[in-house]
């Protein structure tokens, strides 16, 4: 829980910027933290600010409350990982870092590529179509496909492995092994390559790597991401399709 200013809650140019991704903002204003009532009750709560002022006096006030709260020591300022700004990619009040439904369309289904998403994916992302139909099959809704008879996944594939005859809502990204999920064993492959880059064991045509999905040379946190987006994905939850999996990136 944030509890500075909307400002500096969204500011992109303080060191660092934005906020930690998923935290709630109930900025610590006039000797009490606002809209503590909306907090869980049953849920441990770690407080954090900037500079480590007022987040102390913020715990302090809700652990009078009964409230089961943590103080971050230090604050944001020496927080080593990533942080995020404010944004509210489809528009509706709710930054993409807390929303688990991106849906640009406001169709009920939520975009491909936001892996905090719970809802189903949508297979027209930029046309409302609460319907989803897909004659084809091919994981393109009708309204968007250049020929909605024809299974043509490839007319919408910019997710490596390209020219796989996956369409970018079906493709699994961390399918490794090319079965129907994303399990330990994908998650062992993805382990063994995480950390390689351009200067350590670069991903090459020769040796590739498992969770370059970026396609450069690397595989760092973005890949990271995007695999965590699809582990646990299996025949009874979100199927991977039949695809073929290699060639994945071919470098220069």
């Amino acid at each position: 829980m944030d509890v500075r200013g909307e400002s500096e809650y969204c500011s992109e140019t303080a060191t660092p910027p934005g906020h930690i991704p998923g935290a709630l903002l109930h900025p610590w204003v006039s000797g009490e933290v606002q809209g503590y009532n909306e907090l869980p009750g049953n849920a441990d709560i770690l407080v954090y600010c900037g500079l480590n002022i007022r987040s102390p006096q913020a715990a302090d006030f809700l652990c009078k409350l009964g409230y089961s709260v943590y103080n971050m020591t230090g604050g944001l300022s020496t927080w080593p990982y990533e942080t995020v700004g404010c944004v509210d990619t489809d528009e509706d009040g709710i930054n993409d870092d807390l929303d688990h439904c991106t849906d640009t369309d406001q169709d009920g289904f939520g975009d491909p590529g936001f892996d905090l998403n719970t809802c189903l994916l949508d297979n027209c992302p930029d046309v409302d179509n609460p319907n989803q139909a897909d004659a084809d099959g091919d994981c393109i809704g009708d309204v968007c496909d250049p020929e909605p008879a024809v299974y043509d996944p490839l007319s919408i594939d910019s997710y490596p492995p390209g020219g796989n005859d996956c369409g970018d809502l079906c493709e699994c990204e961390g399918n490794f092994d090319g079965d129907a999920d994303v399990d330990g064993t994908d998650a062992s492959a993805f382990k063994a390559d995480f950390g390689r880059s351009t200067i350590v064991s670069p991903c090459t045509n020769e040796s590739p790597c498992n969770g370059d999905f970026e396609c450069d040379k690397d595989v760092d946190g973005n890949n990271a991401s995007r695999f965590k987006g699809d582990f646990g994905r299996n025949s009874y939850q979100k199927p991977c399709p039949a695809c073929v999996t290699d060639p994945w990136c071919t470098y220069p």
